[in-house]
């Protein structure tokens, strides 16, 4: 049978491990016995199983590398698995990739783009709050108050926010 050779001894049959010829998968191959399974890598999905029937000469081609190295006879019909990228900014919710920010797929996953007064998280798959205040205090002059996505400036008593939104204009209460 396909998936096995003959042992050692010449009587029983062992399992071939598939896997060790290269081309056998697009992605992850995973021997079972007497076969082999094709897995697709995380951010791919499997698009079904596609058989192609080979010609004479892929046949031989394919049953020559196989029989070389692994002992078994290659099959006129090859049944692959084909991996295609799954595009996560469209299939999957706005909570579970950038929420209000920009999604951006690529092959095998995706990464945001974060909005003004954003930055990256732990990843490029996450923004979170930029605290500009952390920074020169965040250009105020007085007080500097952090908020999602911004920060607003605000003065002590007897100032008032400049034109520029960051200095403090002396009040003349007199």
């Amino acid at each position: 049978n396909s998936g096995y050779k003959i042992g050692n001894d010449s009587k029983s049959c062992d399992d071939v491990n598939e896997c060790e010829t290269e081309g056998v998968c697009s992605q992850a191959c995973v021997n079972t016995e007497g076969s082999y399974e094709c897995e697709c890598y995380k951010g791919y999905e499997s698009r079904g199983r596609n058989t192609f029937v080979l010609t004479m000469m892929d046949h031989m081609n394919v049953h020559a590398t196989l029989d070389m190295r692994l002992g078994m006879m290659a099959s006129p019909v090859m049944i692959l698995t084909r991996c295609i990228d799954i595009n996560e900014c469209t299939t999957l919710s706005s909570d579970e990739t950038c929420g209000p920010h920009v999604c951006r797929n690529y092959a095998g996953s995706f990464y945001c783009l974060c909005m003004l007064g954003y930055t990256y998280g732990q990843n490029i798959q996450t923004c979170i709050d930029l605290n500009e205040c952390l920074t020169n205090n965040g250009e105020c002059e007085h007080s500097c108050t952090n908020n999602d996505g911004s920060y607003e400036c605000s003065c002590n008593p007897g100032y008032e926010i400049g034109n520029d939104g960051k200095s403090c204009d002396d009040l003349n209460e007199c």
